[in-house]
């Protein structure tokens, strides 16, 4: 897991310099306009990731995955949350996306904000968690289900989803 961008007050200059504007396609979503926010902020968060290490990529974003990096599909999941992310967190993803995502890599972004709202200006910061492959995610993932009784951190999920834990995932 590491801090991206890693100084204070780039994450602000990524996020001054996008247009975060609902695409059509996307304004049924559960969150609203913060879930699309977001998602799209975990994508550049990514993206400037692997601008600063010369990694080649090219920006897809459908609803089957995000980036073609080096010849390989990669979705990136991205969860707000008010605290920093730990070792033992859950990265999350929905069941329902299986049936039309397939990329090779997830790569999995944490947002720390002050709350919920529409202000863009609420994430502090922001950390890359990991990446997994898509057989690996199968493999080792837990399955959970709204009837899925609590796990360790004593989240219950609203659909069935994969779980990880941060520290099971290949380190960015």
């Amino acid at each position: 897991m590491i801090r991206w961008p890693a100084n204070d007050g780039e994450l602000q200059s990524i996020i001054e310099s996008n247009d975060f504007s609902v695409p059509e396609y996307n304004k049924n979503s559960f969150r609203g306009p913060q879930g699309y926010q977001v998602g799209r902020l975990g994508e550049l968060v990514v993206m400037d990731w692997l601008t600063s290490r010369g990694v080649m990529f090219e920006e897809i974003f459908s609803t089957s995955f995000d980036l073609m990096v080096e010849g390989e599909k990669w979705e990136v999941k991205t969860k707000e949350r008010t605290v920093e992310p730990k070792p033992y967190y859950d990265c999350t993803v929905p069941a329902y996306n299986h049936e039309h995502q397939q990329p090779a890599v997830f790569c999995f972004v944490s947002l720390r904000s002050t709350g919920k709202s529409d202000d863009m200006a609420r994430f502090v910061d922001s950390h890359i968690l990991g990446t997994i492959r898509l057989d690996q995610l199968k493999e080792r993932a837990r399955y959970l289900t709204p009837d899925t009784p609590a796990d360790v951190n004593g989240w219950v999920p609203t659909v069935a989803c994969y779980n990880i834990r941060v520290d099971e995932l290949d380190e960015p």
